[in-house]
């Protein structure tokens, strides 16, 4: 069992489900309004794995092997190739798609008893012929943990301000929506108008029906039919919705059946495929999969997943959920926001990866009108909370919107799309530094005829550099023109000057800030990849609906060379500092070199109990990590100490502290030149000016207070601390 479905067995909620078996290719399906589709079924077999299908390894081959060669090459004591498990779509738009990303190469290997699997895959990586080669995943269904039966309003609706969207568009007709789930109720009487194809591609079950409840939710708040007098709607009021069901009752499904679904999603002509489900191990095969609909111009959205064993939010960059971490064209990872459109604490987040959030907290939908997993009673509808959740609801307005695109006679432009809801996003402080967009999704201004971008900012300037860092400034313009106010930055550099031709090229800053009103200066930090030499910087400025400005003028920043002084990223312990504590009246102190979280590249020194997750003692306890030798600071006309941290503790007056102090006279007197709250979930560079010191001996330390209530905050991390001199000639 993996670690995740232990957590399930423990907590119940905001978690995945557990693993078991299934998998396969199409066995059957069922189309709704009395038509019947079949196809041919295959012999299932058990799998037993807590992570990987027993006994089954995917293959992918070079070029120009023919399946034949391969399989006289391989050992048949110990594997034997299986035929037609895979499934490959022979229409000329999807095989050219297959062909260009090497999918047709992919084949399943089953192992004979004995046979060792890791010793057979090592033998596989070694074989001239083989380009890739696998264990065949398990995935698990994104929980979206039930609450009471009361049924409040569906909130969502108007916070996301769909009923704005819909004075435009209630249809997403002409754009088919693949689910790929637990399967769907396709007789429930607000789902079944707007379900055009139930099918199952699962080797161990050919009914479509849903026993589980979860892809009845998600097609709930896609397409329940709206207007029609009873229970919800959906964003869509009518849609066309293929659901593919490969999740069985306990939410468990693997690679080859998921891979298969995306095969038959991209054969009916499916332009958006919802994937509220995920796994940790990175899979090629499904890689490879999501590839070929990138190819045939199918958006693939994803939820980011619903945090680690204590139900909170991870970094899908550094702790990864595929497929929402596949940094694809075609994939928008969704995160999940609560009513005051902070992130969920169970949500997962990126600034790289995760492109947008939308509701995901206590949403009313369909469920089965019979007796699953997420049923509620006799009621064929439920309350629900997850990413899985909040992915739908983009997929709708994804599908809203290209079938708005349709209708003005434009194509279904999956990268249009997709850059449009970005860039259409409510832009929130709370998810800055947490959601690539920093925004939460907007359904109307996708739909607003707004033509008139902001004016170009013409006075951005240098007021500052320092190590790997400058100081800018400017005036912001409006939403149109001059007047109103915009909505996004975006800051770029590069080591050439930038143009118009070369601006997409340039390095984007990282969280800019959201503008100020039209007419007000704004200043912002920008660190540099080099610590020295010269960058060219520009930036555009945007509208709510996504028209940019044309380019700023261009500041050049030239940075001067400091000499680093101390420079130590915990890679090798303590050596350098000295460790002091106190915990209630006892000498003990909570600094320690940490593996479980780092900047670069390994490990950080950290103030927690060291085996725990958070600096609890029931006491009030106290540390600094001080540097050991003093540090002659003269012959220098600038010195800066520059570290990155990641800081969660009990925050406001009076509450823990966490500084920076620096001492003159070798540790008996100390002078705070930092007082830090917590960063929000991230790490976070700070530069320190010491410049108030030259000319002295010092030293630093960094020192954390608590009191003894409230503690449960995974404390202080340190990592790649430089102290560096800028000479005076």
């Amino acid at each position: 069992m993996s670690r995740i479905a232990k957590y399930l067995i423990a907590v119940l909620l905001m978690s995945f489900f557990g693993i078991q078996d299934g998998f396969g290719h199409n066995v059957g399906s069922i189309r709704v309004q009395k038509e019947s589709f079949h196809q041919r079924r295959s012999s299932s077999r058990a799998a037993i794995s807590s992570n990987h299908v027993k006994d089954q390894l995917l293959v992918k081959l070079k070029k120009d092997v023919s399946v034949s060669t391969f399989s006289d090459s391989i050992s048949i004591s110990k594997l034997t190739l299986e035929k037609e498990a895979l499934r490959k779509p022979r229409q000329k738009n999807l095989e050219d798609a297959i062909n260009k990303v090497g999918f047709n190469r992919w084949h399943t290997l089953l192992l004979k008893e004995g046979a060792d699997e890791s010793q057979v895959v090592a033998e596989l990586k070694k074989n001239p012929m083989v380009e890739a080669v696998q264990l065949s995943n398990y995935y698990e269904l994104f929980d979206v943990t039930p609450n009471d039966t009361y049924f409040p309003n569906q909130w969502h609706f108007s916070k996301i301000e769909a009923p704005k969207a819909w004075e435009t568009s209630t249809s997403s007709e002409g754009v088919l929506i693949s689910v790929i789930d637990s399967g769907v109720d396709y007789l429930h009487p607000d789902l079944k108008k707007n379900i055009v194809k139930a099918m199952s591609v699962r080797e161990d079950d050919s009914s479509p029906m849903d026993t589980f409840g979860h892809g009845t939710f998600v097609i709930g708040e896609i397409a329940a039919e709206g207007n029609n007098l009873i229970g919800v709607t959906g964003l869509n009021w009518l849609a066309e919705v293929l659901s593919i069901k490969v999740f069985d009752e306990k939410g468990n499904s693997d690679d080859v059946t998921v891979v298969n679904a995306i095969m038959v999603s991209l054969e009916n002509g499916a332009k958006v495929i919802n994937a509220s489900w995920g796994g940790s191990e990175f899979s090629q095969i499904l890689y490879d999969a999501v590839s070929v609909a990138n190819e045939t111009g199918c958006l693939f959205v994803a939820a980011a997943g619903n945090g680690d064993l204590f139900g909170n939010g991870l970094d899908i960059g550094t702790s990864p959920i595929y497929p929402a971490s596949f940094n694809l064209p075609n994939v928008i990872a969704v995160s999940a926001t609560d009513y005051q459109d902070n992130l969920a604490s169970f949500a997962n987040r990126s600034l790289k990866l995760v492109q947008v959030s939308a509701p995901g907290v206590n949403i009313l939908s369909t469920v089965p009108t019979r007796s699953c997993i997420l049923c509620q009673g006799a009621s064929s509808y439920a309350i629900a909370s997850g990413t899985s959740t909040s992915a739908p609801l983009v997929s709708a307005v994804c599908a809203l919107y290209g079938a708005y695109l349709k209708k003005q006679g434009k194509p279904f432009d999956a990268q249009v799309i997709k850059q449009k809801l970005i860039a259409c996003s409510d832009p929130k402080e709370s998810l800055r530094f947490s959601i690539k967009s920093g925004g939460r999704l907007n359904a109307a201004n996708l739909f607003e005829n707004d033509l008139i971008p902001p004016s170009p900012i013409r006075d951005f300037t240098v007021i500052h550099t320092g190590f790997g860092y400058a100081t800018v400034r400017w005036t912001n313009t409006g939403d149109d023109g001059i007047s109103g106010t915009a909505t996004r930055l975006d800051v770029r550099y590069s080591r050439s000057p930038i143009d118009e031709s070369n601006y997409e090229k340039a390095t984007s800053r990282i969280a800019p800030p959201f503008p100020t009103a039209s007419g007000q200066l704004q200043i912002t930090d920008i660190a540099f990849p080099g610590d020295n030499g010269i960058f060219y910087v520009r930036m555009k400025i945007f509208d709510n609906v996504g028209n940019a400005s044309a380019l700023s003028n261009e500041v050049v920043v030239q940075l001067e060379n400091f000499n680093t002084l101390i420079f130590d990223d915990a890679e090798h312990g303590i050596e350098n500092w000295t460790l002091k504590g106190m915990i209630g009246p006892n000498p003990w102190t909570l600094w320690h070199t940490t593996e479980r979280k780092s900047y670069s590249p390994s490990k950080s020194f950290r103030y927690a109990n060291k085996n725990g997750r958070n600096y609890d003692t029931s006491y009030a306890n106290s540390g600094s990590i001080e540097s050991v030798a003093p540090l002659n600071l003269t012959g220098f006309k600038k010195v800066e100490l520059v570290f990155w941290h990641y800081l969660s503790k009990e925050d406001g007056l009076h509450r823990d502290t966490a500084m920076v102090q620096v001492s003159a006279d070798n540790g008996i007197t100390w002078i705070r030149v930092l007082n830090s709250n917590s960063t929000n979930g991230r790490w976070v560079r700070e530069n320190v000016d010491l410049s108030d010191f030259l000319g002295k001996n010092i030293k630093v330390r960094f020192y954390f207070e608590s009191d003894p209530t409230q503690n449960d905050f995974e404390g202080w991390y340190l990592d790649d601390i430089h102290i560096v001199g800028l000479p005076k000639s």
